[in-house]
């Protein structure tokens, strides 16, 4: 990837909930640090990377289904 995209791309791995950004206390208290402002699909951060290019809609979907549904695990734990 060009390093100019660099930053981009990573936000957008935390804003589209790929690679949510928490932490852990003494392996007890779940904290999330970055509470994405707006639902960015798993699309948009998977476009930017020619290493996704081969996957299909279908793929996309099912990366897209596991993703919120990690993401409410997450909710889930922290107890928000």
């Amino acid at each position: 990837m060009e390093p100019a995209y660099s930053i981009r791309i990573s936000r957008l791995a935390v804003q589209s909930k790929v690679f949510p950004l928490y932490e852990v206390e003494n392996g007890e208290k779940w904290t999330i640090n970055v509470w994405p402002k707006r639902d960015v699909p798993v699309r948009e951060y998977l476009q930017l990377q020619g290493r996704f290019s081969h996957l299909t809609e279908e793929d996309i979907e099912f990366i897209q289904e596991n993703v919120d549904r990690e993401w409410e695990r997450l909710v889930a734990r922290v107890g928000q």
